[in-house]
């Protein structure tokens, strides 16, 4: 499926609210593995999905696990994710780059798949589900935690990481929106895809306990 994509996770256990968050338990899995075991079930081949961490000695756990599981695993820069990103890409013979987080395990498979068809059917350079401005300002056409980013591995692959702001090398997407025409994806996409907002989309995104707690409740309905 979708066989010149490549979907990069980017995945730490250094978080500062909810450390390890990645690894904690959820479901028969755990928060990373039950996104893996998602995309895996809506048809993108294992092969295609990679989860970019960092260097940093506390995403050793993590490393460890993705390896354990068959799952590919690229390390990098910390504090430069868009770097990171960069390095990842170059490993997979891929032109296009689909940008998650591993603390959005309800991103909707449908959703990405209605992303990745936009995208090629406009021929843009980047495809989002927001907006973030050079002030940080963040426009969502979606709830938090159902954000997909699409781009041009060349595009992506044309920026000058050092160059770059602190906030441009750690949030990947904005240096991209500067410097490319955007095609936004909006409810609107999502009726023409067959995708209701209110039913089919969950907006969770684990940042702290209380997140993770609402999480494993929204969870333990589905089952």
């Amino acid at each position: 499926m979708y066989k010149d994509v490549l979907i990069l996770i980017q995945a730490r256990m250094g978080s500062t609210r909810l450390p390890g968050k990645v690894l904690l338990s959820f479901g028969s899995s755990t928060v990373i593995g039950y996104l893996l075991d998602e995309l895996i079930s809506a048809g993108f081949d294992r092969k295609q999905i990679c989860v970019a961490t960092s260097f940093n000695g506390a995403d050793k756990n993590l490393v460890s696990y993705l390896n354990n599981n068959g799952n590919n695993c690229f390390v990098g820069s910390e504090s430069n994710v868009l770097s990171r990103y960069q390095q990842a890409s170059k490993k997979f013979d891929k032109s296009i780059i689909v940008r998650l987080t591993a603390d959005n395990p309800f991103i909707n498979p449908s959703l990405i798949k209605c992303c990745i068809d936009s995208h090629v059917k406009s021929c843009a350079k980047v495809t989002s589900t927001r907006i973030i401005d050079i002030d940080g300002n963040i426009a969502r056409f979606l709830p938090k935690g159902s954000s997909v980013d699409i781009f041009q591995k060349e595009a992506l692959l044309k920026i000058n990481s050092d160059e770059c702001n602190d906030f441009d090398r750690e949030h990947v997407i904005p240096a991209l929106f500067r410097n490319n025409n955007v095609n936004l994806i909006d409810n609107a996409d999502l009726t023409k895809c067959g995708i209701s907002l209110e039913e089919d989309i969950i907006g969770i995104s684990i940042d702290t306990q209380s997140d993770y707690a609402r999480a494993c409740r929204v969870l333990k309905s589905k089952e």
